[in-house]
């Protein structure tokens, strides 16, 4: 990070204030784009930008703010970090353009931040970062290198199949990037899920029920549970990693038919 530029006359206030945003995305939200961070985005952001958390993951309720989260810190990532490269991604691209749209929204919002380009899927600033839109493909990112930031929305949802991950995660190797991941739940499968459950302690790791939103009220949840049952609430806003969709019989039925006396059968030919 470098220290930020201020015009030609700026007093000793804004100097502090310039260099208060630098250091904290809660604050530049705050007070340069008009909102406060509820306390899971403000910790989440702050141990990101600062370098404490190189890997997150956030398991969120729906409507938690979590695409307003990852929007907040790619602005600041551009904003504050000149030449740097932030590569949003989700399953598709009409979702990770929605996402693109907020972190540009914000960018035009500060003083003194300039887009010397700006489309419906990317943006460089004068300073020469870029921000990046792109589908959950690893065919499409394998062309950019050394990103600062990589944010992948709704990444339970991403296709295994994609090869998505396997390519993320070199590429971050190189450049010592963050990689932020955030989603509901999408069943007990996939690298989303793993990373959740994985015992390490080398990702942050992030839960955001319905509770943690003051903007969703008891009422709402209780509305939900009676038009589409108790199972829905559970997935969509109280985390819950239910069997996946489609799948014939449910994890506990599996597990009891498994006997772990038997050998274990080799692959090998």
């Amino acid at each position: 990070m470098t220290r930020p530029t201020l015009p030609a006359g700026s007093t000793l206030r804004q100097a502090a204030s310039a260099m208060l945003h630098s250091l904290d995305p809660a604050a530049f939200a705050r007070d340069a784009l008009s909102f406060t961070l509820d306390p899971w985005q403000s910790d989440l952001v702050r141990k990101m930008a600062s370098g404490e958390a190189k890997r997150a993951i956030t398991v969120c309720s729906r409507q938690s703010g979590k695409s307003t989260t990852a929007a907040v810190l790619a602005a600041h990532t551009a904003a504050y970090h000149p030449g740097s490269l932030t590569v949003l991604l989700a399953p598709t691209l009409r979702q990770s353009t929605e996402l693109y749209a907020k972190s540009a929204a914000f960018l035009r919002m500060v003083p003194g931040i300039k887009l010397a380009q700006d489309s419906a899927t990317a943006c460089k600033l004068t300073n020469g970062s870029r921000i990046v839109s792109l589908p959950g493909e690893a065919a499409g990112i394998r062309g950019f290198s050394a990103p600062a930031l990589v944010v992948v929305d709704e990444a339970a949802f991403v296709p295994e199949d994609g090869g998505l991950f396997d390519a993320v995660l070199p590429m971050l190797a190189v450049s010592n990037g963050s990689l932020l991941l955030l989603s509901t739940p999408n069943g007990r499968q996939g690298f989303f899920y793993d990373v959740w459950e994985d015992p390490g302690d080398d990702w942050l790791r992030i839960g955001v029920p319905w509770q943690q939103c003051p903007r969703i009220t008891p009422e709402f949840i209780e509305e939900q549970r009676r038009i589409n049952g108790p199972r829905y609430v559970a997935v969509e806003f109280e985390l819950a990693f239910a069997e996946a969709s489609g799948q014939w019989f449910d994890d506990a039925a599996i597990t009891a038919i498994i006997d772990p006396n038997l050998p274990r059968l080799s692959l090998a030919f």
